[in-house]
C-alpha cells in the first residue's frame, strides 16, 4: 500500500515544480504592469511611454522613457467577394476619427471597418482570385505587421495572399 502513497506524492511534487516553474516563466514574458501585447516587442506603460519586456516603468515621466501620443488608425475593406475598395487612416486622435476616415475613404456600402489600432501598426493581406479571404494584423513593426496579416490570410484558406492595404502606421514607437 505504500507504493501508490509514494507515486502520488512523487506526482503532485511534479505538478507543483511544474505550476511554479510556469509561473516563473509567465512573470518573465510580461511586462511589469501588464501592458503587453503578444504581437509586439514593447510593453506600453500607464503614462504614455514604453520599455522592453523585463524593463520597470519608472513611476514619474523621465528622458530616458520616451512619452507616446495616442495616435489611432483605422483599415476599411470591402468586405463583398469583390473586394473592389479600401479605405485608411492613421494618425488621427481618437478611434472614432480613424474610423470615419478609413470608411469615408472606402465609399461603399459594403465597406467595414476590420482593423483598428494604436500606436501601432496596421495590415491587411488578402487571397488571391476573388476568395473573399482576407488577414489582419497589428504589430509595432510594419513588417511584422504585414507578414503576420499574410499568415493569417494563409490561415484561413488562401492559396494565394498578397498585400492588399500597405501596412499604416498610427503613432508607433517602432516603425
Amino acid at each position: 500500500m505504500k507504493q501508490p502513497v509514494r507515486i502520488v506524492a512523487k506526482w503532485l511534487t511534479g505538478i507543483g515544480l511544474l505550476l511554479i516553474g510556469q509561473t516563473a516563466l509567465a512573470a518573465d514574458n510580461q511586462c511589469p504592469d501588464g501592458q503587453f501585447n503578444p504581437y509586439q516587442t514593447v510593453c506600453m506603460c500607464p503614462n504614455g511611454g514604453y520599455v522592453g519586456p523585463g524593463e520597470r516603468c519608472s513611476r514619474k515621466k523621465s528622458n530616458q522613457e520616451p512619452v507616446l501620443t495616442k495616435r489611432w488608425g483605422a483599415i476599411a475593406i470591402d468586405t463583398s467577394k469583390s473586394q473592389a475598395k479600401w479605405g485608411f487612416a492613421h494618425s488621427t486622435l481618437n478611434q472614432a476619427d480613424a474610423n470615419r476616415q478609413a470608411l469615408a475613404l472606402c465609399k461603399l456600402s459594403t465597406c467595414k471597418v476590420v482593423l483598428t489600432f494604436q500606436n501601432s501598426c496596421g495590415a491587411i493581406a488578402v487571397g488571391g482570385k476573388g476568395e473573399g479571404i482576407w488577414g489582419g494584423a497589428v504589430n509595432i513593426y510594419k513588417d511584422k505587421a504585414m507578414q503576420q496579416a499574410a499568415d493569417a490570410c494563409y490561415d484561413k484558406g488562401a492559396k494565394d495572399c498578397y498585400k492588399w492595404v500597405t501596412p499604416q502606421c498610427a503613432g508607433s514607437p517602432i516603425k
